[in-house]
């Protein structure tokens, strides 16, 4: 295998906005122990990032759901790391197009698409040293399934 590139700076947490290390990211009247309703409105993630993949579910396949795109481009899933299914897999992004799964990004060249596990343990679509989302054309919402190679 390829040796993984770096790509955010040590300790940096890639979850949703809010919830950064030790609550850096967070208003300091939360950080205080104040009550989270009287500093602002309650939100809902777009796209349930939280939610698991449920759609298709079966020991050779599972299809999940684009729910968030990152700062680098990358098409995060709902789709999380026991739910992907054993053996050689293969993910499908479109009827046209699929991409392989694979443990970093440097086992493949600069612009290629490649499917991983991230560090918010979901999978996500990814073009290294490139920007997925505008490269593949695909948003929030979109169906990803993930397989096994037939």
């Amino acid at each position: 295998g390829g040796q993984a590139l770096q790509r955010e700076a040590p300790g940096h947490h890639r979850g949703p906005r809010g919830l950064g290390e030790e609550g850096s990211q967070r208003p300091p009247e939360l950080r205080a122990g104040g009550d989270p309703a009287q500093v602002g409105s309650e939100t809902t993630l777009q796209g349930g990032f939280l939610a698991r993949a449920l759609v298709g579910c079966g020991p050779d396949r599972v299809e999940g759901k684009v729910v968030a795109i990152d700062r680098f481009g990358n098409l995060v899933t709902n789709i999380s790391a026991d739910q992907l299914p054993a053996g050689d897999v293969e993910v499908q992004l479109s009827p046209s197009r699929v991409c392989p799964l694979v443990d970093t990004y440097g086992v493949a060249e600069a612009g290629t698409v490649v499917a991983l596990v991230g560090s918010s343990d979901r999978l996500e679509v990814a073009v290294v040293n490139g920007h997925a989302g505008e490269k593949l054309q695909l948003s929030v919402g979109a169906s990803i399934v993930v397989r096994v190679r037939p």
